[in-house]
């Protein structure tokens, strides 16, 4: 049998355990997307469903940094603000929002190290990440080589 899910209704399940769907969708439009592509994943994806493929190699799944190391990507963007900054309000906050960021990143880290059980990741039918630019990182940073996804169907 076949766990098939909405969009909508995985974000409500399987994630208000960490953090709401309000928090997700804030953190999305803070971070790897724009709120507008946020929003165009949200409308297309409402009626959508997705499935469960457990093992996917790393490699099949498209996304913009496949071969960067996020966590040595993010030091780098924190350390430039940092020799750049002016000491205003706006470098502080920007400095501040990279380092909630780098702190994100290193706690996925720690979280997969301990073998805790993250979210599955978001994918389209081309295995093109939707959701889980932070978990994909974390796990490529740390090697892992099979992930599990929700893939729309």
């Amino acid at each position: 049998m076949k766990y098939v899910k909405t969009f909508e209704s995985f974000l409500i399940e399987t994630i208000s355990t960490v953090l709401s769907k309000d928090e997700i969708i804030n953190m999305q439009r803070k971070g790897a997307r724009t709120e507008d592509e946020w929003d165009m994943i949200k409308d297309k994806s409402k009626d959508t469903k997705f499935e469960l493929e457990e093992n996917v190699p790393i490699d099949k799944i498209q996304w913009d940094n496949k071969d960067s190391d996020i966590l040595e990507k993010q030091k780098r963007r924190l350390q430039r603000l940092k020799d750049e900054s002016n000491g205003s309000q706006t470098y502080l906050r920007r400095i501040k929002d990279e380092e909630i960021e780098l702190a994100h990143i290193e706690n996925l880290i720690k979280m997969i190290k301990s073998r805790v059980k993250l979210n599955p990741l978001i994918v389209d039918k081309n295995y093109r990440l939707l959701d889980g630019y932070h978990r994909i990182g974390a796990y490529k940073h740390l090697g892992i080589k099979k992930v599990n996804v929700y893939k729309e169907i």
